[in-house]
């Protein structure tokens, strides 16, 4: 019954994420919490700049959050509708990825993924843009620039910039000029920052200091408890669907069998950051929770059981519900 709702097109669904979306931050807003990360110890500049005027744990710092999070989830349905992801008409993507990125309760203070992961949404948009268009397309440039500025946010961000060279692998026939652009549009707002620092004579040191500090930061959230079982349930679910999609794959159109090969590249690096680099921790979800929800949101739309469906949605949503009601984390 929960998956036939949530599977339909009906427009007050959208209120209903909306709601759904507010509910699940109650918590953090009735009883904030404070959970040390990694990025909390060296602050990248661009973030550092917002923490000088709002708290990260304070009441606008959370809704800072809450209001790019709903930006995000409301984005997917966006998404879907101009590459046709998902055939069928549903608000299934939104309500998988405000189901996801909302029950993570340390995070829904401001944080600097939150940030990067709004820059990486639109950098992964203009990789999208880039398919079919003739001649010289600058949107590589565009993506890189992008990709650049979310990691003056949040470093490991930078790893991202993988996913705009695997674009033009997959998007375009090979021109030297657009692979030139990336480097290009990634290096400019770093050269930005180096310049503002020479220009009004301050110290370049520190901020070199600050990333290297960053890959050697170490995170203090550790998973466990009900936050481990959800995440196995998620991991679980990931598999499934995995193996749904490819098996699928040759019936799709050839941009929505891009894209998902791209998307699915995308979820790679987050996992391989969060595996490979000391510094990465919990965060990392944040940067991956738009793969996985439109991966689920294609499995869950073409099971042909609904009463396993039904299950599996339901073990998700029960999952969640003990997430919020026993959030058990160590310091």
């Amino acid at each position: 019954m929960l998956l036939k709702i949530a599977k339909s097109h009906q427009p007050v669904l959208l209120l209903v994420s909306f709601v759904l979306a507010i509910v699940l931050s109650l918590k953090g807003f009735i009883h904030p919490q404070w959970q040390v990360f990694g990025f909390d110890s060296v602050r990248m500049p661009l973030y550092e700049i917002i923490t000088g005027y709002v708290k990260e744990n304070s009441f606008s710092g959370r809704m800072i959050t809450m209001t790019i999070m709903i930006i995000l989830a409301f984005n997917m349905l966006r998404l879907n509708n101009k590459y046709i992801l998902i055939p069928e008409r549903t608000y299934l993507p939104t309500v998988f990825f405000i189901l996801l990125l909302f029950s993570l309760i340390p995070l829904q203070r401001m944080n600097p993924v939150i940030f990067a992961s709004l820059f990486l949404t639109y950098a992964i948009e203009r990789i999208l843009d880039s398919y079919r268009k003739d001649l010289l397309c600058y949107n590589f440039f565009d993506s890189s620039f992008l990709i650049a500025l979310a990691s003056l946010f949040y470093l490991n961000s930078v790893f991202f910039i993988i996913v705009s060279w695997i674009g033009l692998i997959i998007f375009r026939t090979f021109n030297w000029r657009e692979w030139f652009y990336t480097f290009l549009g990634f290096g400019i707002p770093c050269l930005f920052l180096f310049s503002i620092y020479y220009i009004t004579g301050r110290d370049y040191k520190p901020l070199l200091l600050t990333i290297q500090n960053n890959f050697k930061a170490m995170p203090v959230f550790v998973v466990k408890d009900s936050y481990l079982l959800l995440f196995c349930y998620i991991i679980f679910l990931i598999f499934i669907s995995s193996y749904f999609i490819i098996r699928s794959l040759p019936g799709f159109k050839i941009l929505s069998r891009k894209t998902f090969n791209l998307l699915f590249f995308c979820f790679m690096i987050g996992v391989l950051v969060y595996v490979l680099v000391s510094s990465a921790s919990l965060e990392v979800m944040t940067m991956i929770v738009t793969p996985i929800s439109f991966l689920l949101t294609f499995y869950f739309n073409k099971i042909k059981s609904r009463w396993i469906g039904e299950i599996l949605f339901g073990i998700l949503i029960v999952l969640i519900i003990i997430v919020q009601i026993y959030p058990v984390w160590n310091l």
